[in-house]
């Protein structure tokens, strides 16, 4: 078996200290944060990398392998996940709480920003890989569809039906995940990771986010913050708050073409949403200029809340080093609590 791909990954950075941004603290502190059972998912573990409910690895089967973006270096896998289980005596519908042996593996997918590892199949008769999903934290792949989609296409099946984004050009690992066609098999990890939370206060999320009536900021950079917020983009509450909230997409990308989800775009504006892309000028650092769009340009980070920017909760994936740690400090400076700094990101 080959190791998994390296798609989602990115470096979030905790500035508790004023004075000292260190990435070995953040790791800790975030490490602490996804093991923790006191983050804001209440219901279940959500994804306890220590106490894994079932076993890490499900085979996963090909289902479509559609292009992502205009220039098809994007890929959407949707993928099968085998999910069958033994139901009680009596129960004729799934997913009923509490009416299974065992729960299902779609069951700790509750919340969008949640990872899953995929390891490719190159000896059929090796098995599933023997080392658990918590020790590949820095190679986990985004479930791009909402829970409630998954839900929804899961629940008459012995499978569990989750949406993947893999960018080709990342590794040799995504390049080959890329490529894989309709029946084809790999092994699939177990769901990990507690969605969108704070990393000063894991009791603070996307959820309370919402409950308190906040506005929203999103910022994605590259296919990897695309794939982490397409979830909560997609997700029906979220699109119930924007009726009601200002909820902004900031989302960085190199062009027109390799913008993912193009067709959706339509779809999050009619629900409120407003979608602003940010297209890198060639040979500019990384970062800057969705830095310079966020806080410079019109129609930027002031527009994107009400008033009071204590009172937004920002959500960042895909942002890398330092570009990370600027970002944190523009918005601590603007106003933002650094509490509702929302990362699901692992490192």
């Amino acid at each position: 078996l080959s190791g998994l791909a390296s798609v989602t990954a990115s470096t979030p950075h905790r500035l508790f200290a004023p004075l000292r941004f260190t990435s070995s603290r953040l790791a800790r502190t975030q490490r602490k944060i996804l093991a923790s059972g006191d983050s804001e998912p209440t219901e279940s573990s959500g994804g306890d990398l220590s106490t894994p409910p079932r076993k890490d690895w499900s085979l996963g089967t090909v289902v479509e392998n559609n292009a992502g973006n205009a220039d098809s270096s994007l890929r959407e896998l949707k993928i099968s996940v085998a999910d069958e289980v033994e139901y009680l005596e009596g129960v004729r519908f799934k997913g009923t709480d509490g009416r299974t042996v065992q729960p299902r593996w779609i069951d700790e997918f509750r919340y969008p920003g949640q990872f899953v590892g995929l390891s490719l199949i190159t000896d059929p008769e090796a098995g599933a890989p023997t080392k658990s999903v918590s020790n590949w934290t820095s190679d986990l792949l985004n479930i791009t569809s909402s829970p409630y989609q998954a839900r929804a296409k899961s629940a008459s099946l012995d499978a569990s039906i989750i949406e993947l984004l893999i960018d080709s050009s990342d590794s040799d690992k995504s390049s080959k995940l890329a490529a894989l066609k309709p029946g084809d098999q790999v092994y699939v990890s177990s769901v990990v990771g507690k969605g969108f939370v704070s990393m000063f206060d894991n009791k603070l999320g996307l959820n309370t986010s919402m409950e308190e009536q906040r506005d929203l900021v999103m910022v994605a950079s590259g296919s990897r913050g695309i794939a982490a917020l397409h979830s909560a983009l997609s997700w029906t509450p979220v699109m119930a708050h924007a009726g009601t909230n200002k909820v902004t997409l900031f989302y960085e990308c190199d062009s027109v073409s390799s913008a993912a989800y193009l067709a959706e775009w339509d779809m999050w504006r009619d629900a409120g949403i407003r979608v602003v892309p940010i297209y890198k000028e060639k040979g500019s650092e990384e970062g800057t200029r969705l830095i310079d769009t966020l806080f410079d340009g019109p129609g930027g980070f002031a527009t994107a809340i009400e008033s009071n920017p204590e009172e937004c909760a920002v959500l960042i994936a895909g942002t890398k080093g330092l570009g990370s740690v600027a970002l944190m400090r523009m918005l601590t400076n603007r106003g933002v609590q650094q509490e509702r700094v929302l990362y699901c990101d692992f490192f």
